[in-house]
C-alpha cells in the first residue's frame, strides 16, 4: 500500500466529499494513527507508555449542519466506500464504524455534521484506525463549533460507551498529542504526558502489518481488561506496588480467577511499565541497544504472560530480528496487528518479514504531528 501525503488525502477527502453532498466542506482535518514503541496493555492499568503517530493518516473533511443529523461518507485503505447516517439524540445503536464518528460528536456535545473520510490507516492493524478517525472528527468538530472540551475525553468515550470497546485512552492521547521527531511519554498514574525525542543514531523504525486483523471489542481483549481492572479494585492498586504479584495471586485463589493467569497477567503490567519507565530514558540517551533489549523483552512478555501474540506476530518479529533488528515487538493489543522493530537495514529487515510473512506491509515511520486542520 503508498501512504499518501496529507495533501493527497485532503484532495481526496474534499474531492468525496463533494460528490457525496454537492458543495464545498468548510475545511479540512488530519489525525495520524499511531504506534506504540513499548507499553501495551498498561494504559488501563495507570501504566506508562510511549507512543509516536505514524505517517499513515486519516482525513475528514467536514461542514456543520443546522440540525443533528450526522451524514458519513468514508473510503477505506482498500477503496471499499462506506455511507451511514446518525442521530445525535440517539446514538445506542452505534455498534459499527458510524459509532467512532456520531459518538464522538455525542460526547463533545457537538451539533451535526456532513462528513467525509478518506483513510490510510489500516482497519483492525493495531495502528488505531479507530483513534485516528474519533480524533480527526473531534477537531474538525471543536473548530467548526468553537467548542471547549476535553478531546481525548470524548473519544475515549466514543470507544467504550458507544461502539463498546473498553480502551484504555493511549491511542487518543497519542493521535491528538503527538509532535514530530518525539515520541510522546504517557504516565497514566500521574496524568504526566512529556514529548522525547526520537534518537536513534543509524536505525530507522519500521512498522509491518501482518494483516491479520484484529478488534478491541472481543472478548481477548476485554477478558484480559477485566481481570486487571478486578485486581486493581480488590487490592486497592496502581501495579507499581512491590509484591504485587504475589498479593495478586493470594487474592485470585479466594475468587474464580486462576492463580496461575493472574499471576502471569498481573506480572506483565508490573513488569511492562517497569520496562517502559527505563526505555523512556534509554531514548532519551540514544542509548538505542538498550531501547532495543526492552522492546524484546516487552514483546516476550506479551507473549508469553499476557497471550496475546499470534504466529502472524511473532513470526514478524522473529524474522526482523533474525535480519538484525536491535529490538522488535508486536504493538497494540495484540491478537493480530502490527510489529514495530528498530533496525539499521530497513530492507533486509522488510525482506526477511515478509518472507514469514507474505501477506505483510512493511513501511518506514518517522514520528508526526498529531491532530490538526490543515
Amino acid at each position: 500500500m503508498i501512504v499518501r501525503s496529507a495533501d493527497q488525502l485532503a484532495r481526496e477527502a474534499s474531492a468525496l466529499y463533494e460528490r457525496t453532498y454537492h458543495g464545498a466542506p468548510s475545511g479540512v482535518w488530519l489525525s495520524p494513527g499511531r504506534v506504540n514503541l513499548i507499553g501495551d496493555h498498561v494504559d488501563y492499568a495507570f501504566g506508562v507508555c510511549l507512543p509516536l503517530a505514524t505517517t499513515m493518516a486519516t482525513v475528514v473533511a467536514a461542514a456543520p449542519r443546522a440540525d443533528r443529523r450526522v451524514r458519513m461518507v468514508s473510503v477505506d485503505p482498500t477503496g471499499a466506500t462506506w455511507e451511514g447516517e446518525a442521530h445525535l439524540d440517539d446514538v445506542s445503536a452505534l455498534g459499527d464504524w458510524r459509532g467512532y464518528v456520531a459518538g464522538t460528536l455525542w460526547a463533545l456535545g457537538s451539533g451535526g455534521m456532513d462528513i467525509a473520510v478518506v483513510s490510510d490507516v489500516p482497519v483492525g492493524s493495531g495502528l488505531s484506525s479507530s483513534a485516528a478517525l474519533e480524533c480527526s472528527v473531534a477537531v474538525a468538530a471543536r473548530d467548526l463549533y468553537g467548542l471547549d472540551a476535553d478531546l481525548a475525553a470524548a473519544a475515549m468515550r466514543a470507544e467504550n460507551e458507544v461502539v463498546g470497546a473498553n480502551t484504555g485512552g493511549l491511542d487518543q492521547r497519542a493521535c491528538l498529542y503527538a509532535r514530530r521527531g518525539n515520541a510522546l511519554a504517557l504516565d497514566f498514574l500521574s496524568g504526566g504526558m512529556e514529548q522525547v525525542e526520537c534518537r536513534w543514531p543509524g536505525h530507522h523504525l519500521l512498522v509491518a502489518n501482518t494483516n491479520a486483523a484484529h478488534s478491541h471489542a472481543t472478548g481477548g481483549y476485554g477478558s484480559r481488561r477485566g481481570l486487571i481492572d478486578r485486581v486493581a479494585a480488590a487490592l486497592g492498586c496502581t501495579f507499581r506496588e512491590e509484591g504485587l504479584v504475589d498479593q495478586a495471586v493470594a487474592w485470585a485463589q479466594g475468587t474464580e480467577d486462576d492463580p496461575e493467569v493472574v499471576r502471569r497477567r498481573v506480572r506483565h503490567v508490573v513488569t511492562e511499565t517497569r520496562r517502559t519507565s527505563e526505555a523512556i530514558g534509554a531514548l532519551r540517551g540514544g542509548d538505542t541497544a538498550r531501547l532495543g533489549e526492552l522492546m524484546n523483552q516487552s514483546h516476550d512478555s506479551l507473549r508469553d504472560d499476557y497471550e496475546v501474540v499470534t504466529p502472524e506476530l511473532e513470526a514478524a518479529v522473529q524474522a526482523a530480528r533474525a535480519a538484525g533488528a536491535v529490538g522488535a515487538r508486536m504493538t497494540g493489543g495484540g491478537f493480530g496487528g502490527s510489529i514495530v522493530a528498530l533496525c539499521e537495514d530497513p530492507d533486509a529487515a522488510t525482506a526477511e518479514i515478509v518472507r514469514a510473512v507474505p501477506e505483510a506491509d512493511v513501511y518506514i515511520v518517522e514520528p508526526q504531528d498529531g491532530a490538526r486542520r490543515l
